[in-house]
């Protein structure tokens, strides 16, 4: 379901909005019914199109990220928590690791939370990583990783959000 979900939320999404600039500008140009035709015909066309490929390569890209089943895979905002037996002291080296990331900026770090940002590239316009550390007893410890995109209306994201979780958890089990 969540896949049919992605691609109807994209389609819709593209048509509408090229749909709706192809009528306004042959509107102006060739008239009001002209245009909304040439529009409505145009958005489309392009919405399947456009559709049909990114969709298709942002599930096999998440795919190709994680072989198993998880929860909302191929959202764009992901989520994990885990419990380790270690204790908040630990955190400089967890800092040293994501620094290692030249694609990572700290943004803001704390004894209980550290935010990180990542840069643009040709699958987002970047992410932001919030990791809150929690201790709920002595040597355990409750890490919340989530990674959503910094553009709030991003529907596809070529699976980069789930990379990131994953990478993050990796480094603290390591």
């Amino acid at each position: 379901m969540e896949k049919k979900k992605i691609f109807y939320k994209f389609f819709l999404y593209s048509t509408i909005t090229f749909g709706v600039s192809i009528a306004i500008a042959f509107g102006i140009f060739d008239g009001i019914i002209e245009g909304i035709v040439r529009g409505i015909f145009s958005g489309l066309f392009f919405g399947v199109f456009i559709t049909i490929i990114c969709v298709r390569k942002h599930i096999r890209s998440v795919d190709n990220i994680c072989k198993g089943e998880r929860d909302n895979k191929y959202s764009t905002k992901q989520f994990e928590e885990m419990i380790l037996n270690r204790n908040n002291n630990e955190q400089k080296g967890y800092l040293d690791k994501i620094k290692s990331f030249s694609n990572w900026k700290i943004v803001s770090s704390t004894n209980k939370m550290i935010i990180i940002k990542t840069k643009m590239t040709w699958e987002s316009f970047g992410e932001k990583i919030t990791i809150k550390i929690h201790e709920i007893a002595k040597n355990n410890i409750r890490i919340t990783i989530e990674s959503k995109p910094v553009f709030p209306i991003t529907i596809i994201d070529y699976g980069k959000n789930l990379s990131n979780v994953l990478c993050v958890e990796s480094l603290f089990k390591s």
